[in-house]
């Protein structure tokens, strides 16, 4: 059973698989990208961070399926469609985390990069990225799940990627 299921789908699958990991890599690359500079941003103006964070917080409770429903009517159905939304919900935990770990370094060692001469940049990119990185990170990989989830509800339905098989019933034959 198992290696007529191969034969007959196996080439389709591994096509679905190479396709699926490409977009994981694009979109949870571009989020976090972006999650990363809008996060350090925001903690250097609180003021916008005072507005952004609680309309971020409103727009991640859209469903992703509803979300790419808007975008596919606006932009059609592209792969660009899709890779802006993911790249979007990618994007959230990202920015949140980002964002609090940062707020979280304790002032002391903001203090000494400031006595060892550092600019804010040289701050930044050497004491307190590296010190929020844990928090950064857990950011990452709440992305890269809420990626598997949109896509294991069968949001990619097109052909050769793996929703194509949740939707057609490859997996069921």
């Amino acid at each position: 059973m198992m290696k007529e299921l191969i034969s007959t789908y196996g080439s389709m699958l591994l096509n679905a698989i190479v396709t699926h990991t490409i977009y994981v890599v694009i979109c949870v690359a571009i989020g976090f990208v972006l999650g990363l500079v809008l996060g350090v941003a925001l903690s250097r103006i609180p003021r916008w961070a005072g507005v952004i964070m609680p309309v971020i917080s409103v727009f991640q409770t859209i469903p992703g399926l509803v979300f790419i429903g808007i975008l596919f009517l606006w932009l059609g159905m592209v792969p660009a469609t899709v890779i802006i939304a993911l790249s979007i919900y990618a994007l959230f935990p990202v920015l949140k985390n980002t964002y609090a770990g940062l707020l979280s370094i304790d002032p002391k060692y903001i203090e000494a990069a400031k006595g060892c001469g550092m600019s804010a940049m040289q701050s930044i990119l050497r004491v307190e990225l590296p010190l929020a990185m844990p928090t950064i990170i857990a950011g990452l990989r709440m992305s890269t799940d809420i990626y598997r989830f949109l896509d294991g509800s069968g949001l990619h339905d097109r052909p050769g990627r793996t929703g194509g098989f949740h939707l057609s019933g490859h997996c069921l034959q």
